[in-house]
């Protein structure tokens, strides 16, 4: 357990630090995961069957993809 009295204002500074550091690290991989899989199925125009075709299944298929890559990307950057 950590003391109240050993918290200094140095530790706070570098944990927030290391949060936005891994979090952007984090978000930059998410991207590249989701260009990846963008990449590998050319086939399907995920942008047009968004916002044209209003098809929801492209939707459920593309948030769980983008699950599956922060999972993965949390256990690396952990």
């Amino acid at each position: 357990m950590v003391l109240l009295a050993e918290l200094s204002l140095e530790k706070i500074g570098e944990g927030v630090l290391g949060s936005l550091i891994f979090g952007a690290i984090g978000i930059c991989l998410m991207l590249a995961g989701f260009k990846l899989f963008d990449w590998l199925f050319p086939q399907v125009h995920f942008q047009r069957e968004l916002s044209e075709h209003k098809n929801i299944a492209v939707a459920i298929v593309i948030g769980s993809i983008l699950l599956g890559i922060a999972y993965l990307v949390g256990q690396v950057v952990r």
